[in-house]
């Protein structure tokens, strides 16, 4: 019959460290100038001057974010509240569903036949961040 081994003892000890990335592969939601999607993902242009000096960074998102093509505005959520994208777990792009335009037109010369559909938030998750090649 086989005896079970113990192994030794661990010691655990606590680092203060905070959650900070690189300005090489994070960029900060404030000085977001422009995106666009590109075969690689989503293609942020940032303020060099805050991030490290890239211009553009990449992002991978875990899922293909259908209501990207249809929307003019996304915003970035940072899973640590820190306003830095970094694809720490948490991190997402949130697509802000448009109006469409039909019924706008169609509100505009009086109420509309029936009410608008409700578009709801697209939440992608953001598995990766790193500057575009030049």
């Amino acid at each position: 019959v086989a005896r079970p081994v113990t192994l030794g003892t661990v010691n655990v000890t606590e680092h203060r460290r905070t959650f900070r990335g690189s300005p090489s592969y994070c960029f900060n939601t404030r000085h977001v100038r422009s995106w666009s999607e590109s075969p690689q993902g989503v293609t942020v242009e940032t303020n060099p001057r805050y991030s490290g000096g890239h211009r553009h960074y990449v992002i991978e998102v875990a899922s293909s974010c259908g209501e990207l093509v249809h929307s003019p505005q996304v915003r970035f959520h940072s899973g640590f509240n820190t306003g830095v994208i970094c694809g720490h777990p948490g991190d997402r792009l949130e697509v802000i569903p448009t109006v469409d335009p039909i019924l706008v037109a169609i509100s505009e010369r009086g109420p509309l036949p029936e009410p608008p559909i409700n578009r709801t938030l697209s939440r992608c998750a953001i598995l990766a961040v790193y500057p575009a090649a030049p």
